[in-house]
Formats: C-alpha cells, sequence, structure tokens
C-alpha cells in the first residue's frame, strides 16, 4: 500500500475544477428528496462541491489532503456567507467515528491509491457512513488512455504513477466491472455508469471513468 499523496494544485489548471459536477446538481436535489441531511465531501479539492451542497441546505463536513486545497475551501465560507467544516485529512483513515454521515461523495479522488488502498477507503467510506446510506464515487476505468500509457509506470496490475502536473508520482488505480463488484459487496448498487470523455483534437487521449451510486447495506 503506498502513501497517500496530495495534489500540487500549485501546478494545477484550477479553473477545470471551480464548476460543481452534473452529478453533484443531480444527487443535491436526489439526496434531499431521499431525507439526506449530513454529506461528507471527500477529497474537496477547492470547494466546489462542499459550497454548492452548502447553499442547499446540507451539513457539510469536508476533507482533503492538501493544506492548499482545505485553506481555498475554508476561504468560500466567507465570500458565500455559508457554515461547513473542513480540515486536512487522509482518506486512508478518516477523523470521524462509525455510522456519522448520511451520505459520501466522492468525485475523482479515491483512485488516487493502489489497489490495497484503494480497498481501505472504501472500507473506510462504509465505516462513516450510517446504515442505508448514500455513497457516490467515481473510478478511473481501465479503457482510460492512462492505463497503458508508456510514460506511467505501473506499481501494481491496476495502478500507474503519472509523471506531469499536479499529479507527478500521484497513484492512479483502474477499475473494471468485475473489480467494483468485489470492491461494493457491502453496498447495494443504485447506478453504475461508464462515462467516455473525448479529445475533440485527440482520438486516442479518452478519458473514461465509472460513476458509482450505492447505498451501504445494513449489518443487523
Amino acid at each position: 500500500m503506498v502513501n497517500s499523496k496530495a495534489w500540487d494544485w500549485k501546478n494545477a489548471d484550477k479553473s477545470r475544477w471551480l464548476t460543481p459536477s452534473e452529478d453533484c446538481v443531480y444527487l443535491s436535489y436526489k439526496w434531499k428528496k431521499e431525507g439526506v441531511k449530513t454529506i461528507l465531501d471527500l477529497g474537496c479539492g477547492l470547494g466546489r462541491h462542499t459550497l454548492y451542497f452548502a447553499q442547499n441546505g446540507f451539513q457539510v463536513s469536508a476533507v482533503d489532503l492538501s493544506e492548499d486545497a482545505v485553506q481555498a475551501t475554508q476561504s468560500l465560507q466567507k465570500e458565500n456567507n455559508v457554515k461547513f467544516s473542513c480540515r486536512t485529512a487522509d482518506m486512508m483513515s478518516l477523523p470521524f467515528p462509525e455510522n456519522t454521515f448520511d451520505a459520501v461523495f466522492s468525485y475523482h479522488v479515491i483512485s488516487h491509491q493502489d489497489t490495497p488502498g484503494v480497498q481501505a477507503v472504501i472500507g473506510e467510506i462504509t465505516r462513516v457512513l450510517k446504515p442505508e446510506g448514500r455513497l457516490f464515487v467515481t473510478l478511473c476505468a481501465k479503457e482510460h488512455f492512462a492505463f497503458t500509457c508508456p510514460e506511467y509506470r505501473h506499481i501494481d496490475e491496476n495502478t500507474v504513477l503519472k509523471t506531469e502536473g499536479a499529479e507527478v508520482d500521484v497513484p492512479h488505480f483502474f477499475a473494471d466491472r468485475k473489480i467494483i463488484a468485489e470492491l461494493f459487496k457491502d453496498c447495494r448498487m443504485v447506478s453504475l455508469r461508464h462515462i467516455t470523455e473525448c479529445e475533440p483534437d485527440n482520438a486516442k487521449r479518452e478519458r473514461c471513468h465509472y460513476h458509482i451510486e450505492a447505498i451501504k447495506r445494513r449489518t443487523d
């Protein structure tokens, strides 16, 4: 299992990470109808989802490994007159008791580990979720161009290390349907989507991800 490594936000194209994702907007509506009140934004980045959920009436706790990301997210509270909590934390060991949250949202985050690490992170997510709690995560898919990119070194059968930009030496884990079934055996799948993003000028650089919505099974 590798050590978690934060994004280098100083070398990132921040413009891509300021607008809430479509999934966040949709789930804000859906989860509110389902009675969700408390949400953990796991790997909050610059705070775009934390802010959106908070503005829509949820009690939000946000964590990120990057100090720069946490500071950026915290600054949104005064700027937008909203309340939420945000702190630095490693997704491998979340600083919350069992059964804390109604929902966990994690967008393009938990793939940043190797195979044992992703297994451990999902264990942490289900630990802090209440029974019947909702979760939404994304995982890189093995059809993603980066999985077979010769510039990236494989550190296990599912994981590569990137070599450029904000993600130098950040591990990227890639899944398939079989792996997802094993990882989420303690959950009931609600929605499993395979999303492909195409670069208009480069047909070979397709970015493929699984978007996973599930519910933690009760054990009693």
